[in-house]
């Protein structure tokens, strides 16, 4: 008798136990419905027309920004940006990028070998980037950042040479 109680005990434990997982189940089950049906999914096939167009749109407001951005002003701004930082910031003090000579590189090498050598590969770092600006590396670019590295004697950045 008493095996009997504590059989019907352990089945009775057995199927509340299921019907408890059955009814988180069909909890879950409401949940997730309920979620979907408050999004209204419309699959409009008739709409791909404008999402292309406002994709060409897109496509050539980028071209035109990139175009833009790469101009002569925009070039010459950003360099003379870059050569205030060697000369105190006094503009008229920046020599013109068609009028650089070999003695005007000599002397900026030797001022950044001058640098502490935690700061020389930012500056190759930095050099790397301007050089990968158009997404290419011309063999002149390449042996110059080359030329640059080997003098402040630090390891050339990996570049991606494109001929």
């Amino acid at each position: 008798m008493q095996t009997t109680l504590i059989g019907l005990a352990v089945i009775a434990a057995v199927v509340i136990y299921i019907v408890m997982i059955y009814n988180k189940l069909i909890a879950l089950r409401n949940h997730f419905k309920n979620g979907f049906s408050q999004i209204d999914v419309q699959r409009r096939h008739d709409l791909i027309p404008n999402l292309i167009e406002a994709t060409k749109a897109y496509l050539d407001h980028e071209r035109n920004t990139l175009t833009s951005s790469t101009s002569a002003e925009h070039a010459r701004q950003l360099y003379c940006e870059a050569m205030a930082g060697f000369f105190d910031g006094k503009a008229e003090e920046v020599p013109e990028s068609g009028k650089m000579s070999v003695l005007n590189l000599r002397d900026a090498l030797s001022q950044l070998n001058q640098l502490s050598p935690l700061l020389k590969p930012a500056i190759i770092d930095a050099c790397g980037h301007c050089v990968l600006s158009d997404r290419q590396v011309s063999p002149r670019e390449y042996d110059i950042l080359r030329l640059v590295a080997d003098q402040l004697d630090c390891p050339m950045p990996p570049l991606a040479y494109t001929r």
